[in-house]
């Protein structure tokens, strides 16, 4: 490990978190919304590639309840069956078998669906300065962006040919079940038993990743037997955009 690698590590497991939870602070003050920030989970210091979304969903609990979760340990992207199968796409069709990606936000700061749209356009700007820190950091990685959202504000910040796909929210539920629905009238293969077959195994990596006292490891081992069709169609969509980037690269 280099020294540039070891201060990189440093300012992304000390310093970027400091400067996200001040921003977050700056946000609910000067722009009237509610957020908490939500820190990532970080699986590889050397990742290839960087998937990036537009903000973390609260869910529906309150903004006191959610901030109690992160003093647990609580972790983005951990917690839904499309964050799983996101990750399982990206481990397995993307790099390769490997962890080597990294999946942010472009605001840390986690809020309920309904507030998403508020001052948007403004506090994706006021965030992108940490994002860009974020991405030198993990030493540039590749950018793939999550939804149309993040793809017009990393474009109105000056990134060009950044391929995007489809954002993986539970509120896409039923595009994804069609997918699926429209795979079982024309598939030629069975693409889906081999994933349901390997779907607890990655489970359990993935669990392994994770620092033992992160909550998360408990939400992810309850996905360990459980694939909506909803989530088999978000894992043929990935699937299919995942190795189409990767053999692009």
């Amino acid at each position: 490990m280099t020294d540039d690698t070891i201060s990189e590590s440093y300012f992304l497991d000390h310093e970027l978190g400091r400067l996200c939870h001040d921003q977050v602070g700056r946000d609910n003050d000067e722009l009237g919304i509610e957020s908490g920030y939500l820190p990532n989970s970080i699986l590889s210091y050397s990742p290839e590639f960087c998937l990036i979304s537009p903000e973390p969903s609260m869910g529906n609990i309150s903004l006191a309840a959610f901030e109690a979760q992160v003093e647990t340990g609580f972790r983005n992207f951990l917690k839904y069956e499309g964050d799983l199968v996101l990750h399982y796409c990206a481990f397995h069709f993307l790099c390769q078998h490997t962890f080597k990606y990294h999946i942010t936000d472009i605001s840390k700061g986690a809020m309920k669906v309904r507030m998403a749209d508020r001052e948007r356009e403004s506090r994706y700007s006021r965030w992108m300065p940490i994002l860009e820190q974020e991405i030198q950091a993990f030493g540039k990685p590749k950018i793939i962006v999550i939804g149309t959202e993040a793809e017009k504000a990393l474009r109105k910040a000056g990134y060009t040919n950044i391929p995007r796909v489809r954002h993986f929210a539970t509120r896409l539920d039923d595009w994804y079940r069609g997918y699926y629905l429209a795979y079982l009238r024309h598939a030629k293969s069975d693409l889906i038993s081999p994933f349901l077959q390997s779907w607890p195994e990655f489970v359990s990596l993935l669990m392994e990743k994770l620092p033992v006292t992160c909550p998360n490891r408990v939400l992810i081992g309850t996905r360990a037997s459980l694939v909506s069709d909803a989530g088999r169609g978000r894992f043929l969509y990935y699937r299919d955009e995942f190795l189409s980037l990767s053999a692009g690269t």
